[in-house]
């Protein structure tokens, strides 16, 4: 299936940045120095890293080279996107922290170290990078003379996206899950008749202790968790919005409703008919759903079951609501 929502966020992206360009060419020139010559990027970015956290230089860089920033109001445009798409999505988080100096090369490959490490500087970091992109908005609007209202959006979401971020970008990472993972295994078609080629855990005891040791999970804790499933009797996919999680025994009901409905997986399986606005119901293991956020919005694949719960087959992005355009 394409990625739909990624490429309405791409159009989002080229009418942002027409827009700002237009409301520049009608207030007029930027600010100008002491040489009587424009702002640049340069000017705002020196400003920045006055403070001398080396984290504002290395956020700034990632910055730059991923949007080819050369203007402040390329700047200010691809905030947003920074923000919600970069950072949860493409961020090498343990390549970060090597340069930075807050782990060793040799203890990042370590994988204990590194889990400890993520788990104690992750939030921390994201928050930074979310300060920085306040500052730069900041002055950036300073800079043009812009009302609060030209930039509002992009001030809500540098203060959202301190407490959206870090669960975004775990999130990304450990989605679909192993309930999840497990019901789609079950739904898959063909299985191979050969035992020895089999390692899918429904049929396959070694498969069992290779699902169990990759998800960290008791396999008939799974079992038990999915014994009432039944077969899956549709299939949908698209934008999702976290509506509401209800915390149960071993596991999360997520109320989801559509942003933009796309094209069901094509297995065979019936599509669900849905519009936006349409609540579902998805199952997913109980420690994501701590994660999963109001506000956040999921694109994926789903498969409903008999008992109307859903259960995710294939996971595209996350991202805060604000992060998706149409």
């Amino acid at each position: 299936m394409a990625p739909a929502a990624d490429d309405s966020l791409e159009r989002g992206e080229e009418k942002e940045e027409i827009q700002l360009e237009g409301r520049e060419s009608e207030k007029g020139p930027l600010q100008e120095d002491d040489e009587g010559e424009d702002i640049a990027w340069a000017d705002i970015r020196g400003l920045l890293e006055e403070d001398s956290d080396p984290r504002v230089h290395l956020f700034l860089e990632s910055f730059e080279v991923a949007y080819s920033i050369g203007s402040p109001s390329a700047a200010l445009s691809k905030v947003k996107v920074f923000l919600g798409s970069h950072l949860a999505q493409d961020l090498d988080y343990k390549g970060f922290c090597v340069s930075l100096g807050s782990i060793s090369e040799e203890d990042a490959g370590h994988e204990e170290l590194w889990k400890s490490h993520e788990a104690q500087s992750l939030d921390g970091d994201l928050a930074k990078a979310s300060s920085v992109m306040l500052r730069l908005a900041v002055a950036v609007a300073k800079a043009y003379c812009l009302q609060m209202s030209d930039w509002e959006d992009i001030n809500a979401a540098c203060g959202n996206a301190v407490r959206t971020l870090p669960a975004c970008y775990r999130l990304q990472r450990r989605l679909p899950g192993a309930l999840n993972d497990a019901r789609a295994l079950r739904a898959a078609t063909p299985k191979t008749s050969d035992p020895g080629q089999d390692l899918n855990p429904w049929s396959s005891e070694e498969g069992q202790l290779l699902f169990e040791r990759h998800h960290d999970v008791v396999w008939a804790d799974i079992e038990a968790l999915t014994a009432n499933d039944g077969l899956a009797k549709c299939c949908f996919a698209g934008v999702f919005a976290v509506e509401k999680v209800v915390q149960m025994d071993g596991l999360a009901i997520v109320h989801i409703s559509a942003l933009h409905v796309g094209k069901a997986p094509e297995d065979g399986s019936p599509a669900k008919k849905l519009a936006e606005g349409d609540l579902v119901l998805w199952e997913v293991d109980a420690d994501l759903g701590k994660l999963l956020l109001p506000g956040l919005a999921v694109h994926g694949d789903w498969y409903e079951l008999q008992n109307e719960m859903c259960f995710m087959s294939n996971m595209v992005r996350i991202c805060p609501a604000w992060a998706v355009w149409k």
